[in-house]
């Protein structure tokens, strides 16, 4: 899918909820910093990854998308080769964190979303030793 503004992305986002953001710092309605907060409230960050992409990339800014929920960060222009790969790394941090057990519990998603994770759960659940949850 593709949304060309903020207001877009929220109609696009509340109809189907992504696997992979890229999400441009500058957009014509608004900030996309701004967005991530709001797109983590619509889509648990556990299933998403959201790679913030900037003209005026700095680490100031890099830090601020980090601490916003982006799981990574690219400065204009983009090669595809890079974005593959942090979107490629991103999704296999994300998939690490739901495997991993919380504090020691059982493994599992902390947060399922649709048919497709409440399987992946049950089938996590399914494996010798782990707790239903």
């Amino acid at each position: 899918m593709l949304a060309r503004s903020l207001l877009e992305a929220r109609i696009r986002v509340a109809e189907q909820a992504p696997d992979l953001v890229i999400l441009d710092r500058r957009l014509p309605d608004g900030d996309g910093l701004q967005f991530l907060p709001e797109l983590r409230a619509l889509v648990p960050t556990c299933v998403v990854v959201v790679v913030m992409v900037t003209a005026h990339g700095d680490i100031a800014s890099a830090v601020d998308a980090m601490r916003a929920g982006a799981a990574d960060y690219l400065a204009k222009p983009v090669e595809l080769a890079d974005l593959v790969m942090k979107a490629r790394r991103s999704a296999d941090n994300i998939r690490l964190r739901v495997r991993a057990p919380p504090h020691g519990g059982a493994p599992g998603p902390r947060h399922a979303r649709g048919d497709g994770d409440a399987r992946a759960h049950q089938r996590l659940a399914a494996q010798p030793g782990a707790a239903a949850g």
